[in-house]
């Protein structure tokens, strides 16, 4: 959100509040999560990528939760690499890759076990303007990243 948070919510108990993750100093624009790994990475106006630990919301640990409040979920790293605003995000290989897109026109693939930049992915035809979304695809045809960006651009209504 704008105040720099991102709020955990229970869709199982009445949409109880679970936590606040704090880290990020400017406003977070996109989430994903791992189902795998139980990662959240989150990213936005700070052009970091942080990744959270999400096990403690697990349901067998919600319950110790509200009993315990020291148990929190914990940032496994930060990663800085974007000249720009990260706009989206999604997972690859099994939640062992990451792939964000950012308004620096660029895409990164990061490597999530040991939390560094791979590369990052250019070819002779590259976005011209800020990359708004990515999609991984895995399919019998083989692996693609689908992306797409949104130019500028001016509606004359007559």
């Amino acid at each position: 959100s704008k105040d720099n948070t991102i709020r955990l919510w229970d869709a199982t108990n009445n949409y109880q509040h679970l936590e606040v993750l704090t880290s990020h100093k400017a406003a977070v624009l996109t989430l994903a999560y791992c189902e795998e790994t139980k990662m959240l990475a989150s990213s936005g106006r700070d052009s970091m990528l942080i990744f959270w630990n999400l096990e403690s919301i697990s349901p067998d640990l919600r319950a110790e939760r509200t009993r315990d409040q020291s148990i929190k979920c914990n940032i496994l790293s930060s990663l800085d690499g974007h000249r720009g605003d990260v706009c989206t995000l999604t997972w690859s290989d099994g939640g062992r890759s990451l792939l964000s897109g950012a308004r620096d026109n660029s895409i990164k693939l990061w490597d999530c076990e040991m939390f560094k930049e791979l590369r990052e992915i250019t070819s002779a035809n590259p976005h011209d303007a800020d990359i708004r979304r990515l999609t991984y695809v895995k399919s019998n045809d083989g692996e693609f990243i689908l992306s797409f960006c949104f130019e500028n651009f001016m509606l004359e209504i007559q």
